[in-house]
């Protein structure tokens, strides 16, 4: 009997932070496109849309590193097993099947990748909002 114990975690998490910086950047977009906003109060709203999404990719991160360390346990366990190893904690995985698969390297693959465009994507946040608070401290210092 083969039970699947891998959870879709990162993924999960990864569409619902990317729905939420996209929609809420895209409205705020729109909203400056069409004169919605008050000009003064434009780069106030960037700054913490921007804010929002750096905590956004944050929050993704630590859920992707939560989810690498149950993959990575999972992978220790298996290859456990394999080397003759009994460990009580693989019933509690519902028989945890001894032999690695492709599969496995490909689960790892698609962590370190989520976890690779949250860094980059808070990167880009974090470089954009330091460019917005120079400019508004160069035109107050004029």
């Amino acid at each position: 009997k083969h039970t699947h114990t891998h959870t879709n975690e990162p993924l999960t998490h990864t569409r619902t932070n990317l729905f939420a910086k996209t929609w809420g950047s895209t409205r705020l977009a729109n909203k400056i496109r069409l004169r919605r906003v008050d000009a003064l109060s434009i780069t106030e709203r960037i700054k913490s849309r921007l804010r929002i999404n750096a905590t956004l990719n944050v929050l993704g991160q630590l859920f992707t590193l939560l989810s690498a360390q149950q993959v990575v346990g999972l992978l220790i366990a298996r290859v456990l097993l394999v080397q003759g190893f009994s460990n009580p904690v693989t019933a509690a995985y519902g028989g945890v099947t001894a032999s690695l698969r492709p599969l496995d390297i490909f689960i790892v693959q698609a962590n370190t990748n989520t976890l690779f465009a949250h860094f980059l994507s808070l990167t880009s946040n974090l470089w954009l909002l330091t460019r917005l608070v120079r400019s508004g401290d160069d035109e107050n210092s004029k």
